[in-house]
């Protein structure tokens, strides 16, 4: 949130990101959306592709918890988050219940 600060940007910001979904769905709907730049990058860090094809559900979580700090800051602004649930409503609503919890402490 400090570069994004940094270059002048000083309107509110809402931090869009995946529900929970199989990586299956996921991968499938970026590519139909035409997520070429992140494929390409995911095909130049194999290391990470490990990661991400593990069996289970993808979740952001850890991206979410990375920027607790950040987010509780007033000066970054964060006004939300979006979450896209790719018409996985239930499973995603949970989630974010429980994420909340974990936050809450």
């Amino acid at each position: 949130m400090d570069k994004i600060r940094a270059e002048g940007v000083t309107l509110p910001i809402y931090l869009g990101v995946p529900g929970v979904l199989e990586l299956t769905k996921l991968m499938t709907i970026a590519a139909r959306i035409g997520v070429g730049a992140s494929a390409s990058f995911l095909s130049k860090n194999m290391g990470l592709v490990g990661a991400l094809v593990r069996p289970g559900s993808f979740g952001a979580d850890t991206f979410l918890k990375s920027l607790a700090d950040t987010m509780a800051k007033p000066g970054s602004r964060i006004a939300g988050l979006h979450i896209f649930t790719m018409n996985q409503v239930p499973a995603t609503a949970e989630w974010h219940s429980k994420l909340q919890s974990d936050l809450a402490g």
